[in-house]
């Protein structure tokens, strides 16, 4: 691209035109950046583009949604839509965390390729738990993966059972 600066015009429009507000294109804009340094990050320590990279992005996304990224866009009723697009301000924030974290400690663990940078992916969930109480359990009884309208709720097998409204999800919380 000849001007970057008109094309994120054209992306910050974009998503005016959704009506997203401009907290929200801050937030989004920032968690590009932070997945730029991700990837930049791999490309420069021996992971392939393509394939390894959405692997280990399935990762991240799991580990913080419970949910791989497919799966979050069967849900939204996403075809060839971009998910980050249509993430709520908690999947945004959720997201640039989790890349945030993995980055800094696959560059600590000096992590090289494919295999080493799995570990990265996976083990940053634990803080993300710390900084959200409640949001990273493994049982149907906690949700994860808020919605605009609804909070997804999962059983022992970690497979989504149904999905429950706010009202619901807060009255499993309080029978904890």
């Amino acid at each position: 691209m000849s001007d970057p600066e008109k094309a994120l015009n054209r992306s910050r429009e974009y998503w005016q035109k959704m009506g997203r507000s401009k907290d929200w294109i801050q937030q989004r804009m920032m968690g590009q950046e932070i997945r730029n340094k991700l990837t930049d990050y791999r490309n420069d320590n021996e992971v392939k583009r393509g394939e390894e990279l959405a692997i280990l992005t399935n990762i991240i996304h799991e580990e913080w949604a419970d949910l791989s990224v497919k799966d979050h866009k069967n849900l939204k009723g996403l075809k060839t839509q971009n998910l980050r697009d249509h993430m709520t301000d908690a999947e945004l924030l959720f997201t640039a965390l989790a890349e945030l974290s993995t980055r800094q400690i696959a560059d600590t663990m000096q992590a090289k390729g494919l295999e080493e940078n799995k570990a990265p992916a996976k083990k940053r969930w634990t803080g993300c738990q710390k900084c959200a109480p409640g949001i990273g359990a493994k049982n149907w009884q906690k949700c994860r993966v808020q919605t605009k309208f609804s909070v997804i709720a999962k059983n022992q097998e970690n497979k989504v059972v149904r999905m429950i409204n706010k009202k619901e999800a807060e009255k499993i919380h309080l029978e904890d």
